[in-house]
């Protein structure tokens, strides 16, 4: 090819390109024409529908100005009459109005041809900065647009079809358009957004104000304050991305696509949101189709009737608005004014900016589809804005309603007053009678008024009904109320609450937790308000909030809430002490506040909440009823938070009151008491303890005959514990069979109750032990460890049951050890031990029974080591057990002569003295006056000889002889005072102290009638019988007090003895092993 060729065929080619890009200009100057041409056409239906509006707000504002003159009217006329409209307020339905007002009725019609009104010039200016002026007669005057394009005749063409298009344009003052689709709303935390099909500003010569067609309601998503949604506001895109992939991977992972539950509903809509702020920062449509998408699946999943359907629908609507926005297609803005009409339906408290909103959507549908139906359902719609009840009663009406409903309502409090049942027939015309009053009223404070009777009446009829119906109306109607009035009324607080213990009741019987937290926060608004109210309605607000912490506790187990609800119950009771004297309330609030203290010891075993439950629950008891429900829970309470302090500080007096509170607990509950069972069984438990303590055989068999008559895993259990200890104390082998098979038993009762189970379980390792030590059989043995091993699996790594279940291990593997000699086991005994002690509160009575254990197993290594760090550590570890003062005394004297032994085999002769004549110390308080003799003589005889044997140990340190004769006298003395030490000569006392003696032999009768009687006595008589001994101590304590008594029932001191060996010596023989 030749070089002149190439260059022609390049020229060809560059022409042919110009040629293609000045088409191009051409077709893109002819589109931006076009577009111009729908913006005129726009802007001409948008003037047409403003100017039929204009003439709509006329007329209505002249109907307002006749009925405002009528209402007046008819007010004076009402004056002169006389009569006045008064409901009587009542606890019931205290919230009648007393005063309603009718408004005369008024008939609108609005036609589209009949005002004429100046039209002033319009001025709009664009997104583009394009502007376009009509004047006031409809004529387009100019049309100035900015097309810069180089095909002048195709421009000129287009600008004659332009100007065409605006001389059809009628001139309309767009302020009024503004005023139907944008009336006055409180501002919220929206994000305004505008029509795309709009001109972006649109201004009005001689100063008319702006027309907006921002939605208000539907602006933004809206979110609680505490929402996890408002963390996403100020993350990244990148993070959001983030943040979705890991909420649609939980989504996907579960199995159940075909049925939204709960949950799946909330992971749904907390995606949409995610893809919502997505959105926001892209600006795609992708990213706002994804929003609707998975918002419409938590929509569509959600209880229409439920707390989360409004909100999350609302959200829904404010998205397909924002895609409206971004594709301009009338199916996506039809779909929200769908959406918007289902969310009216739902008779929300925010309703009117609701329909507010909805008009708005109505009206841009209305502008761009130019449709005269869709304008006459606008203005309906702006016509029920204007005038919500156009149906009006007429004065006679009005009057002969109220005095019906005046009566009804005197009725209906003195039912209520009286306790007798409601008539439905007038619950129902009340009703109805309500609500043709309400829909009568404009005037805000007599309509909430009305609408507050309304609401109460709806309460009276659910407490007879139990419909939910009923409630779920009644909370309707208080929602509507509540918007209505205005916050610093003194009614609001009242209302707030009382709404609130709607959706409390309506949770006490859905179980949904959200209307718990609906009526929490309703109570939280409502105590604000109250501080306006005064301290009643303060008082009673804190009651009811105490309540649903408490309750919102139980189902979350969040120990935040517990705290709230002690403090609000504390804030109560404040506030009763400056209001008059209501024992019921204050009752109620010491009550509550018994509670919260006694789940909080429960949960963090803090002694000042137990001492805090006892003192609430001891005033509380004063004023509770007699014969009421309330007391007997209150006992039952009581005796477990007194046995509670018994565990923690083993002083046998409060396990004495924990029994008399079971006790006075099954004498007041009814046969139906859901407490009952438990009760009972929890005596049968104390009982058992008691006898351990004290060796009264009569608490023991009482125990044994209340676990046979009841049917509680509990009462098996405990009817176990007291047959092995029956025979500990006769060695009846029966006994010790039904001990295991009714705890097997019990095992197989208890579902789903680990701690039952875990007790139940070392109860039966127990008795297999026991089983053990009496056959010898090692299966026995064998088959008790593994139920321990068992047990401490089933439990978390600091239960509190623990320690004692690795004590009783520890044990376990000692008695194996003796058996087989291995010395696994015993290293095992010693290695559970220890990590029974360092678990263990050093206050637990249970810890010097492991201290008792250690020491034993430290004497056995001793023996075979010969070391005398062994010795050491078995010295210390009883010692301390000996002398801990929250153990029981029967251990603290078993770990007293474990010393007294091991001192004496090491010939430690001043050290076994001194712990001899502390156990003799001892000897009185383990065997009180008020046992039978049998059970007296059955628990000293385990330590017979200990006051001989002190004497000898003396004797053999070569220590002073006077004191081992002290010695022996103590000894003498503790069996001799129990049975005649009592008979001492009161003459002398009754010479100076006449009412003390009186006193004194009165006691001391009551006390021998006891301990001389040999049948099983009641559980009264061995509470008379350990109150009279409590007294009698006191006594004998207050006679010693006095001048020349120092020594009362005391045994003779040294130098007594001496005075009495004047006449010649004495001789003491003494039998010992030393």
């Amino acid at each position: 090819m030749s070089s002149a060729q190439y260059v022609g065929g390049k020229e060809l080619h560059v022409s042919a390109q110009t040629t293609r890009i000045r088409d191009l200009e051409h077709e893109l100057e002819e589109v931006k024409n076009d577009q111009k041409i729908r913006e005129l056409q726009y802007q001409a239906e948008t003037v047409k529908a403003a100017w039929k509006i204009k003439d709509i707000e006329y007329k209505l504002q002249k109907l307002k100005e006749l009925e405002i003159e009528e209402a007046k009217n008819w007010k004076a006329e009402t004056e002169r009459e006389g009569e006045g409209l008064v409901f009587t307020p009542a606890e019931s339905t205290e919230s009648l109005s007393s005063m309603v007002e009718e408004v005369s009725e008024a008939h609108r019609e609005a036609h589209f041809d009949e005002a004429k009104v100046l039209i002033p010039t319009i001025t709009n200016v664009d997104a583009s900065g394009e502007t376009r002026i009509f004047n006031a007669l409809g004529e387009a005057s100019e049309i100035s647009a900015s097309i810069d394009v180089s095909q002048s005749g195709s421009t000129e063409k287009k600008t004659g079809v332009a100007k065409e298009m605006a001389q059809e344009i009628e001139g309309v003052n767009h302020s009024q358009i503004a005023s139907l689709i944008q009336p006055n709303s409180k501002p919220g935390r929206t994000n305004p957004s505008s029509d795309p099909f709009l001109p972006a500003s649109s201004t009005l010569e001689d100063g008319s104000p702006e027309i907006d067609l921002s939605l208000q309601y539907y602006g933004d998503l809206d979110f609680p304050e505490d929402a996890i949604e408002m963390s996403f506001l100020d993350m990244d895109l990148e993070q959001l991305y983030e943040v979705a992939s890991d909420v649609e991977a939980a989504l996907e992972s579960d199995v159940e696509v075909d049925l939204k539950t709960d949950a799946q509903c909330d992971q749904l809509s907390l995606l949409g949101n995610i893809h919502y702020f997505i959105f926001s920062r892209t600006g795609a449509v992708d990213d706002i189709e994804n929003a609707i998408r998975n918002s419409e699946g938590a929509v569509d999943g959600a209880n229409t009737d439920g707390p989360k359907y409004a909100p999350r629908l609302r959200n829904l609507i404010t998205m397909l608005m924002k895609k409206y926005e971004c594709t301009n297609l009338l199916a996506d803005l039809d779909q929200a004014v769908l959406r918007a009409e289902t969310m009216a339906t739902l008779g929300r408290p925010d309703w009117r900016a609701q329909f507010l909103d909805l008009a708005r959507m109505k009206g841009r549908k209305c502008l761009r589809m130019g449709s005269r139906e869709e304008m006459e359902e606008l203005m309906v719609m702006y016509e029920m804005m204007g005038q919500p009840n156009p149906v009006r009663l007429s004065t006679h009406d009005m009057e002969e309603k109220v005095r019906t409903l005046n009566r009804l309502t005197e009725n209906i409090n003195n039912a209520n007053e009286s306790g007798e049942s409601h008539n439905f027939d007038e619950l129902d015309t009340a009703l109805k009678l309500c609500e043709e009053l309400v829909a009568s009223i404009n005037d805000p404070l007599k309509k909430s008024a009305l609408l507050c009777g309304l609401f109460q009446i709806l309460l009276v009829r659910y407490r007879q009904s139990h419909d939910l119906d009923d409630i779920n109306k009644a909370m309707k109607i208080g929602e509507e109320a509540l918007v209505i009035i205005p916050d610093d009324h003194p009614s609001k607080a009242k209302l707030l609450r009382n709404l609130a213990e709607c959706f409390d009741t309506r949770f006490e019987k859905t179980d949904n937790l959200e209307d718990l937290n609906m009526a929490i926060e309703l109570g939280e608004k409502g105590a604000i308000a109250a501080c306006k109210s005064g301290p009643e309605e303060e008082e009673e607000t804190l009651r009811f909030l105490a309540s649903a912490f408490f309750q919102k506790y139980k189902r979350t187990e969040n120990l935040e809430y517990l705290r709230k609800a002690t403090e609000s119950n504390q804030k109560a009771l404040k506030m009763l002490e400056i209001l008059p004297r209501d024992d019921s309330k204050i009752f109620s609030a010491l009550y509550n506040l018994a509670s919260c203290y006694g789940v909080r010891f429960d949960r963090a075993r803090n002694l000042d909440n137990l001492h805090a439950a006892i003192q609430a629950s001891t005033e509380a008891l004063e004023l509770a009823p007699h014969n009421g429900t309330y007391r007997a829970d209150l006992l039952a309470n009581m005796a477990e938070y007194f046995h509670s302090k018994f565990e923690e500080s083993g002083n046998l007096h409060d396990l004495h009151i924990a029994i008399k509170k079971a006790k006075e607990f099954l004498k007041s509950a009814g046969l139906d008491h859901p407490e009952k069972e438990t009760t009972i069984a929890n005596l049968t438990g104390y009982l058992v303890k008691r006898f351990e303590l004290t060796g009264n055989l009569d608490d023991l068999q009482l125990s044994i005959e209340a676990s046979r008559g009841a049917v509680s895993n509990g009462s098996f259990g405990n009817l176990a514990v007291a047959l092995i200890e029956r025979f500990q104390r006769t060695g009846n082998f029966d006994d010790l069979n039904s001990a295991i098979g009714a705890t097997e038993e019990a095992i197989k009762m208890t579902s789903n109750d680990i701690v039952k189970e875990v007790a139940l379980l070392v109860n039966l390792g127990s008795y297999l032990s026991n089983k053990f030590a009496t056959t010898q059989d090692i299966t026995d043995l064998n088959k008790s460890i593994e139920t321990y091993k068992q047990a401490l699996e089933m439990l978390p790594q600091h239960a509190k049951d623990r320690p004692t279940v690795l004590t009783n291990l520890s044990g376990a593997y000692h008695h194996r050890f003796d058996k087989t000699k291995n010395i696994d086991d015993f290293q095992l005994a010693i290695q559970t031990g220890e990590e029974a002690l360092a678990e263990i509160p050093h206050s637990h009575p249970h810890r010097a029974i492991i201290l008792l254990n250690l020491a034993t197993s430290q004497a056995i290594k001793f023996r075979h080591s010969n070391s005398i760090h062994d010795l050491e550590k078995s010295l210390a570890f009883s010692e301390e057990a000996s002398r801990f003062l929250h153990a029981p005394l029967p251990i603290r004297m078993s770990a007293a002569q474990s010393t007294f032994r091991l001192q004496t085999s090491n010939e430690m002769w001043i050290e076994a003295a001194c712990t001899a004549e502390f156990s003799i110390n001892l000897l009185p308080l383990l065997a009180p006056r008020q046992l039978k003799q049998r059970d007296q003589q059955h628990v000293l005889e385990e330590f017979a000889g200990l006051a001989s044997d002190g004497a000898a140990t003396i004797l053999k340190a070569e220590k002073d002889v006077h004191r081992a004769l002290q010695l022996l006298e103590l000894g003498r003395g503790v069996i001799t005072g129990l049975r005649f030490g009592a008979r001492t000569d009161l003459s002398e006392l009754r010479l100076q102290y006449p009412e003390l003696a009186g006193r004194f032999e009165q006691l001391r009768s009551i006390l021998d009638s006891g301990t001389a009687a040999s049948a099983l006595v009641s559980l009264e008589e061995i509470d008379v019988s350990y109150d009279a001994n409590i007294e009698f101590e006191k006594i004998i304590d207050s006679i010693r007090s006095l001048p020349n008594f120092e020594n009362f029932l005391l045994p003779p001191g040294v130098d007594e003895l001496m005075d009495a060996a004047c006449q010649g010596p004495i001789v003491v023989i003494n039998v010992s092993a030393f």
